[in-house]
């Protein structure tokens, strides 16, 4: 308990809660290749935009994985692939547990800002029973609060994408970034 206090009187206030409009980084869902089962998303930071894939089965289902790509791969992937389906967040719900509380010290600032290491779930509930869930850990700093965004379902499949919103920039009141989680069936 001592060390529990400690951090929170020896860190950085939480940011007061501000709309989460203002981001640094935001992920645009491009679509689904049914030949590869794979999901391309693009992250959009700084002004420019980075490729990601997130696969669908195998052994690093559900991780976001950069590709190297440029704005003409971009193009091709967006003709070429299947779009996918936006449909309300509701019925969905986000469980967000903090794995661990850090201090960052950032040189602009005397005190150390918080950093959890947040722990983020996602499932879609029908009639009370869980159909579809996904989970992922983020770094987040100043507030362990995050949303969903949006949802997106693929075609054909029993497969969905939730984006996240999260603090996931310390600098100033911090910056809001997303990230993408792939929710599968749920096992009864």
């Amino acid at each position: 308990m001592r060390a529990s206090l400690s951090f929170w009187t020896s860190t950085s206030a939480t940011a007061a809660d501000y709309p989460m409009a203002v981001a640094s980084q935001r992920l645009e869902v491009l679509g689904w290749d049914r030949s590869s089962r794979r999901i391309y998303v693009v992250e959009h930071a700084d002004g420019r935009p980075t490729l990601f894939v997130i696969a669908t089965s195998g052994e690093h289902a559900g991780a976001l994985l950069p590709l190297s790509g440029d704005e003409a791969r971009m193009a091709t992937l967006r003709r070429e692939l299947s779009p996918m389906l936006p449909v309300p967040a509701r019925g969905w719900e986000l469980t967000t547990r903090v794995v661990q509380r850090r201090g960052l010290r950032l040189a602009s600032m005397g005190t150390p800002v918080r950093k959890f290491a947040l722990g983020l779930s996602v499932s879609q509930r029908v009639g009370g029973v869980p159909v579809a869930s996904g989970r992922t850990t983020v770094t987040a700093y100043l507030r362990p609060r995050a949303v969903i965004e949006r949802v997106w379902l693929v075609p054909c499949e029993n497969l969905a994408v939730a984006v996240v919103t999260y603090c996931g920039v310390p600098a100033g009141v911090g910056f809001d970034k997303q990230t993408a989680i792939l929710a599968t069936p749920a096992l009864h």
